[in-house]
């Protein structure tokens, strides 16, 4: 789990950026999971609309 921002303060720039690329790839990994289920839900939708 994330730090408490005001431990961001403390940290050395080396520490920081790390931080940030470490949210950075988690951000991108939700982003992808977001994607996959908008794509799988518009699948669904579409086969069940060409059944009827």
């Amino acid at each position: 789990m994330a730090p408490p921002l005001y431990e961001i303060a403390e940290m050395t720039a080396e520490q920081k950026t790390a931080f940030y690329r470490r949210r950075r790839a988690r951000n991108y990994a939700i982003l992808g999971v977001l994607i996959a289920l908008v794509v799988i839900f518009f699948m669904v939708s579409v086969a069940r609309m060409g059944r009827s």
